[in-house]
């Protein structure tokens, strides 16, 4: 099955298998690294990658501990830093 078809009604967003496993895998994590790891789910322009990742910031799922050095927040946490709790 095609994780990516977008025939079935259900986009990326909902259906990224990669990045959840990446994200329960790496707590800290380069820009470059998730870039990658987007980029195997779906083919993105740097551009793609760059919103999707002010997305998940918003979002909650990860944080920024300075300019494209990332932190994964686990469900149900809060995304403040564990070192600033």
């Amino acid at each position: 099955m095609n994780r990516n078809n977008m025939s079935n009604g259900v986009g990326i967003e909902e259906n990224d298998y990669m990045l959840d496993e990446f994200l329960t895998r790496h707590r800290v994590f380069s820009h470059a690294r998730i870039g990658e790891v987007l980029r195997e789910e779906r083919a993105r322009s740097q551009a793609a990658v760059d919103a999707r990742l002010k997305r998940l910031r918003q979002s909650g799922r990860i944080g920024r501990i300075r300019r494209e050095l990332y932190y994964a927040v686990p469900p149900g946490e809060n995304a403040e830093p564990w070192w600033l709790a």
